[in-house]
């Protein structure tokens, strides 16, 4: 993939990306080497490139899509590989917006290195990822499962030299407070979980204002995680059931820093409606 500037390209000037594979038959193809993956809101399967990649694949027609990052409309190609033959195909990727030309940085502040499942992924095997969708932040969050804590032997590993800068979060699940996110602290909030229908710490009283004050005391910051789930208008007498308890309380005492707008478990519209009311 060809990208139309030099940003995260390699010596030949091809860049990362998200590539989508399927033959004639709608099948996806895979490379023999590297993790697949599923997106469950579109049904495709992708996987990242570094810039060239070659599949073994049957013989017919082969279309390829990509994309980078959220700034980057998705090109595609379809090609014809006849039986023992090899054929290319080319995209360019022009964005639409370029974050750090503009004075930003692009960032992903909610997913999990690991979440259970038969693989267990280390720090270091983000690097496709975040080149494929070209993001100078990450900050993976230790996954909290109510009974127990994914990654918490990682917390204290950070990335060196070039490249996305990578950190850890820490995901608070406060029942039906609201569940709460702390970026950049040096040492964890305990207990990770509590409130009613927990296993453990089912009868623990507290606010996430309490989280929220421990991050902040370390020079980091607090935000609600995916605060508007399945409406797209919260501020009605059926929305206002979905909202956490504690977040209008704590936006309206100034102890939100960040909020989350878009994310996997939530809607974007609703959040994007409950972040401009705050703003207003």
């Amino acid at each position: 993939c060809a990208p139309a500037t030099n940003r995260g390209a390699d010596g030949n000037g091809r860049s990362a990306a998200r590539l989508s594979v399927v033959d004639g038959d709608g099948h996806p193809l895979v490379p023999n080497e590297g993790m697949p993956r599923f997106d469950g809101q579109n049904g495709r399967v992708y996987f990242y490139s570094s810039g060239t990649i070659t599949l073994d694949v049957p013989a017919g027609p082969v279309t390829v899509r990509a994309v980078r990052g959220l700034a980057t409309p998705e090109v595609s190609a379809t090609v014809t590989v006849r039986p023992g033959e090899t054929a290319t195909a080319s995209l360019a990727l022009q964005p639409l917006w370029e974050a750090q030309r503009a004075g930003w940085y692009s960032a992903d502040h909610h997913f999990h290195l690991n979440y259970g499942g038969q693989f267990a992924l280390a720090p270091g095997d983000l690097a496709p990822l975040l080149q494929g969708e070209d993001l100078d932040v990450a900050t993976p969050m230790l996954a909290n499962l109510h009974n127990r804590f994914e990654d918490q032997p990682l917390f204290d590993w950070k990335s060196l030299g070039d490249g996305p800068l990578v950190t850890w979060a820490q995901e608070v699940r406060s029942h039906f407070l609201g569940h709460v996110g702390l970026l950049s602290t040096n040492t964890l909030f305990w207990p990770w979980v509590w409130g009613p229908g927990y296993e453990t710490y089912g009868r623990d009283d507290r606010t996430n204002a309490e989280p929220i004050a421990f991050g902040r005391a370390q020079g980091g910051a607090g935000y609600y995680v995916h605060p508007v789930s399945g409406t797209r208008t919260p501020f009605t007498a059926a929305g206002m059931n979905v909202l956490p308890v504690a977040l209008i309380a704590d936006g309206v005492h100034g102890n939100i820093d960040l909020l989350e707008i878009v994310c996997l478990w939530s809607n974007s519209v609703g959040s994007a409606e409950l972040w401009y009311r705050l703003l207003n």
